[in-house]
């Protein structure tokens, strides 16, 4: 039996004031409401070429704009999640020094770390939260022409390649996490495929020497200043398959999970459509949503 093709409704979006509140000179702005219903604001400031932070209350008061990180020019195309516990944390990159950088909000601040720092790295980086509250964050690196994969073993960052996607207009990345627990990650590689990159196993949380923790992570600062614990390689194994086997331009693709099921969205250049892919089974089905004019940029998938 023929299954009908979903159909969608498009809707331009008003003019809107930018969420009733001011912040100059703010670009690449990333919204995350938290589930006590706090709305939280990241942003690169282009003025003074760093990193700020705003929150909104449930009752609809904003907070100040903070800096995050203003040690030379970061925080451009910044990455904002919310952790297991509730705080906010940002991957984004430096841009003074070529390096993916993650900070996270504590009872006592923002902890900062760099992430990755061999070569020309963290470009477009995206961050998600595993069940173990571990950040896991793929990014595009110019050195090597890569999508890359980090998180941390208990001891220290380790990256990973996952494939050559070649120029910067195919930097654009997408992570999530399934309801099961393991990592996908969504790109276009350099022949024009776009791919999609899922961890085949679930990875438990970090252990100390001689025994099993629970299955919540430990700080970040609190693990990067012991060391007895025992490392485990975070990013596991993971299988590759074709979602759209070649694709003209930038496919910007965004991963989101209905259920159980991956779903995907992207640009095809080539017919001037949005798109979605979604796994039914062992098959990707395509679907077009709707045309999009040249020039377009960036697409973002959320599934209620």
């Amino acid at each position: 039996m023929r299954t009908k093709p979903p159909t969608f409704s498009i809707e331009p979006l008003e003019p809107r004031c930018f969420m009733s509140a001011s912040f100059a000179n703010a670009q690449d702005p990333q919204l995350v409401v938290d589930p006590a219903g706090t709305l939280h604001l990241a942003y690169y400031d282009t003025a003074e070429h760093n990193l700020k932070y705003a929150s909104k209350s449930s009752g609809g008061e904003w907070s100040d704009a903070s800096i995050v990180d203003a040690a030379g020019d970061v925080g451009q195309r910044p990455a904002l999640a919310i952790d297991r516990g509730g705080m906010p944390g940002i991957a984004y990159r430096d841009a003074s020094n070529a390096d993916l950088k993650y900070a996270h909000l504590t009872a006592g601040g923002w902890s900062i770390v760099t992430v990755d720092a061999k070569g020309d790295v963290g470009v477009a980086p995206t961050l998600a939260y595993d069940q173990s509250n571990r950040p896991l964050m793929s990014y595009f690196a110019p050195t090597g022409a890569a999508i890359k994969i980090v998180s941390f073993d208990g001891l220290r960052w380790k990256p990973k390649s996952l494939g050559k996607v070649g120029t910067l207009a195919r930097a654009g990345s997408s992570i999530a996490i399934s309801p099961a627990g393991t990592w996908s990650v969504t790109f276009q590689q350099s022949k024009g495929a776009l791919v999609y990159t899922a961890q085949t196993k679930k990875v438990g949380a970090a252990q100390p020497r001689g025994g099993i923790v629970g299955a919540s992570v430990m700080s970040l600062v609190g693990a990067l200043q012991t060391r007895a614990l025992r490392a485990i390689d975070p990013i596991g194994k993971y299988r590759r398959v074709t979602v759209v086997a070649k694709l003209a331009g930038a496919a910007q693709p965004s991963l989101a999970f209905d259920g159980s099921s991956p779903v995907l969205s992207y640009y095809d250049v080539a017919a001037a459509n949005l798109a979605l892919a979604r796994l039914n089974g062992s098959r990707w089905i395509t679907t077009a949503v709707a045309p999009v004019t040249p020039g377009t940029s960036g697409t973002h998938l959320f599934i209620d």
